[in-house]
């Protein structure tokens, strides 16, 4: 009798297990899964929800989970936004990227302070 081989569906679940550890609620690549580093600096993803491949960096991945372009707000029609996404990650990236705002306007305010003082 041959000794139990590794089936695929175990070595598969691993990962994943794994992928859920190292979620970072405020980081869109941590959804996805990069299936090749590409020379001009951008990855070749797979959304980890609904599989949709698509090449590009965390502005990409952040439009196709939220739908929303992280620089002006609005709806973005260049990547296919994910449908298969849960509301409560979508709103953890939204307000995460929301209270880096309000951080670095708080910054700039106070640069302005600091130069107006002197």
């Amino acid at each position: 009798m041959s000794p139990p081989s590794c089936t695929s569906s175990a070595a598969e679940a691993a990962p994943a297990s794994q992928n859920e550890k190292a979620r970072d609620p405020s980081n869109p690549m941590s959804y996805m899964a990069v299936l090749q580093h590409l020379p001009s600096g951008q990855k070749q993803m797979k959304c980890t929800y609904c599989a949709y491949t698509f090449k590009g960096t965390g502005t990409r991945a952040f439009i196709h989970l939220t739908g929303r372009n992280p620089t002006t707000g609005s709806t973005d029609k260049a990547v296919s936004s994910c449908t298969k996404v849960p509301q409560d990650v979508k709103n953890s990236l939204l307000d995460s990227k929301a209270s880096k705002r309000q951080r670095e306007q708080q910054q700039r305010q106070q640069q302005q302070q600091r130069k107006a003082q002197k």
